[in-house]
């Protein structure tokens, strides 16, 4: 499990941590293109919003860990992810796929990877795997990781990776956290207070209605979320480096590329 923080679970605002629910949410990669606006769909399922697909960023790894929590133990709040997968055709929910979820730790530094290709300075973390793993949706679509908040890097702000295959292709996305949570979090919690707010901001990165709000305290912060998946309309890059992928644990991932346009 992920370690808990010493100190006052009131440490970050009642403003921010005590808004009621989770946006259900997609967001925006590092794209050449600003994302398709979400769309509502209806089936046998009942209704759904479709989540906009974008690509990985430069940092994925196929490690093959299958495992709920991903922490091995590194400092942070504690943040647990759930996810309900949907198919866009008939709103219901899927079963059987594989889900892989990565991000960065406290520091915003990723695992497995020369971090340096982005961020001058930053370390090289090539045999690592801490944050990074992948699970496999149950018969009702759900989900769970067990994760910590992730720490920001520059250019980008705060955000976590996700992406599922089908066959030789996969449904990648992102998710983005509301400015004013991570202000209070990122000034008022070790250890991400050393560094404080994020110099970009994510109103201004990514639509409104793409940003996730979590909920809890700084013990514990929940992430709830539906994620309906258009299998008709995945990214290149996803075509590209989909599925059983077969980078090395330690091996750079792909860099950006553009989303194609079918």
């Amino acid at each position: 499990m992920a370690r808990i923080l010493d100190g006052p679970p009131d440490g970050i605002t009642r403003r921010s941590l005590l808004k009621a629910g989770a946006l259900t949410a997609a967001a925006v990669a590092t794209g050449c293109a600003e994302p398709d606006p979400p769309r509502v769909v209806s089936g046998a399922g009942g209704v759904c919003t479709v989540t906009p697909d974008f690509e990985d960023g430069p940092f994925y790894l196929n490690t093959g860990l299958v495992r709920q929590d991903v922490t091995e133990g590194h400092n942070g709040v504690p943040l647990a992810i759930r996810l309900v997968l949907r198919d866009a055709a008939t709103c219901e929910p899927i079963a059987g796929l594989p889900v892989e979820i990565w991000s960065a730790d406290a520091r915003g530094i990723y695992s497995g990877v020369d971090n340096g290709r982005i961020v001058r300075d930053m370390p090289d973390t090539r045999g690592t795997t801490y944050l990074r793993g992948r699970q496999i949706s149950a018969p009702d679509g759900e989900v769970r990781f067990d994760t910590i908040f992730p720490g920001w890097y520059r250019p980008r702000p705060p955000h976590l990776h996700f992406t599922a295959p089908f066959g030789n292709q996969a449904f990648t996305w992102q998710f983005f956290v509301e400015d004013a949570f991570c202000d209070d979090l990122y000034t008022t919690i070790a250890p991400y207070d050393t560094r404080g707010v994020h110099p970009r901001r994510t109103g201004d990165f990514a639509p409104e209605d793409l940003i996730v709000v979590p909920v809890g305290t700084p013990r514990q912060l929940t992430l709830d979320m539906e994620v309906t998946i258009d299998k008709s309309n995945l990214s290149r890059l996803a075509r590209e480096t989909a599925g059983l992928r077969s980078d090395a644990v330690g091996s750079p991932g792909s860099r950006p590329s553009c989303r194609a346009s079918g």
